[in-house]
């Protein structure tokens, strides 16, 4: 066992200590059981990300499935459905972007939502909302009345002008002011289509009659479950982890220290000082050995691009919206994480007609042997095609790590 060094981390400790609190050690402790996958244990996993963000681009599959499926292996995909839409257990909320995040957290989310209401966020939206206040109030009242509906559903329909994101009615308008002001709430059928309800039918009435707490004591709160799922983050790492306004959610950090709820620790080549819990783990172990994993675009190892540079040495970007002939990696480009460190980046695409596994590219990171990333890598993609239901991989030509995976593809058994 390593004993961490008072008040002082190493880059490596950092590393293990956010990987396993971000529950990448399950998937190990999951497979020494040799036991079938349980619904417990995936919501033990959830429990530990306190927010999913939501992504609706099915390439490979919608991004906040992926984050399960990075941290605990094949899992069913009707569990998290189950779980945010039909049990109401974790709700759709404007956290880290759009969201999950569990029910019992509403309150803690109600002065956002009054931010909007006073047009701070969101101006256009508020505009709107004024100058329409009569239809929105007409809007609100169908859904007390009627119940889950969707845009289309609204009655006395009228379109917006035209704009980049096409036709945008009145109706899809007013309910997006009512989600964001926190009187209406999102439920998702079908294609991942919205139907939206009365908040007050999807967090239960113990929550949602709680009383509201200070804004103070929301932020505080939401910082230390930042810090939870960071273990160990500078200030704008820990605000970004539920998109706080800095500004407003800094200076509270340095309350927490003085309250002896956090403390304050430097990390080896970290300019800022770093936050953790007063408990932090002293003792670690070589766990990072079994942390290998396919990670999604929007999961919140990557998230804050300069921590995952810092941390990890490894320069991330999306691509999706850069075009096809100026990205460098692919459109839809998932980091690999290898024994607790990013080893490598896989361009991959789910192509359910001809139920194949598409890897269009394979990049190398740093100085770990190709043959042994390419067979991880492998064993990652067949965990993959078996959870989406897939039958074959193929692997492209793009890609300094592209001829060794072919080999181990196909040394695997399918």
């Amino acid at each position: 066992m390593a004993k961490l060094s008072t008040q002082h981390l190493s880059k490596s400790e950092v590393r293990l200590l956010f990987l396993i609190a971000q529950g990448f050690a399950d998937k190990q402790k999951i497979k020494q059981t040799g036991q079938e996958l349980k619904q417990s244990q995936f919501k033990a996993m959830m429990a530990k990300l306190h927010v999913l963000q939501l992504d609706a681009i099915p390439i490979v599959a919608r991004a906040q499935y992926i984050p399960a499926f990075s941290r605990i292996g094949p899992y069913h995909n009707q569990w998290l459905d189950e779980l945010a839409y039909q049990k109401d257990q974790w709700f759709e909320c404007w956290a880290h972007e759009a969201s999950l995040v569990p029910v019992e957290y509403e309150p803690l989310f109600r002065w956002s939502k009054e931010r909007v209401k006073e047009g701070y966020t969101w101006k256009s939206l508020y505009r709107f909302a004024t100058q329409e206040e009569k239809y929105i109030k007409d809007v609100y009242a169908q859904l007390k009345e009627r119940g889950r509906l969707r845009a289309k559903d609204i009655l006395d329909q009228q379109k917006l002008p035209k704009s980049t994101w096409g036709h945008y009615s009145y109706a899809a308008k007013a309910l997006d002011w009512l989600f964001r002001t926190g009187r209406a709430g999102i439920r998702r059928v079908g294609n991942f289509e919205k139907e939206f309800d009365c908040l007050d039918n999807i967090v239960p009435n113990n929550i949602y009659r709680q009383k509201t707490p200070s804004v103070e004591k929301a932020i505080k709160q939401l910082l230390l479950l930042s810090v939870q799922a960071l273990a160990v983050g500078t200030e704008d790492e820990i605000v970004d982890y539920f998109r706080l306004p800095p500004k407003l959610a800094k200076p509270y950090l340095k309350e927490l220290c003085e309250d002896k709820k956090l403390q304050q620790w430097q990390v080896e080549s970290w300019k800022k000082p770093a936050y953790a819990l007063p408990k932090l783990n002293n003792n670690i172990d070589n766990s990072s050995d079994h942390m290998t994993a396919l990670l999604s675009p929007f999961d919140p190892v990557v998230w804050h691009r300069s921590r995952t540079e810092r941390l990890f040495d490894f320069f991330y970007r999306i691509e999706i919206y850069v075009p096809k002939e100026k990205r460098k990696w692919g459109y839809y480009v998932l980091p690999f994480l290898m024994n607790g460190d990013l080893v490598a980046r896989v361009d991959l695409k789910a192509d359910r007609t001809t139920h194949t596994l598409w890897v269009p590219g394979a990049f190398m990171e740093n100085e770990v042997k190709k043959t042994d990333v390419a067979l991880a890598l492998a064993i990652e993609l067949k965990q993959m095609l078996l959870w989406l239901n897939l039958n074959t991989i193929t692997v492209g030509d793009k890609g300094e790590l592209a001829q060794p995976l072919k080999r181990a593809v196909k040394n695997l058994k399918l």
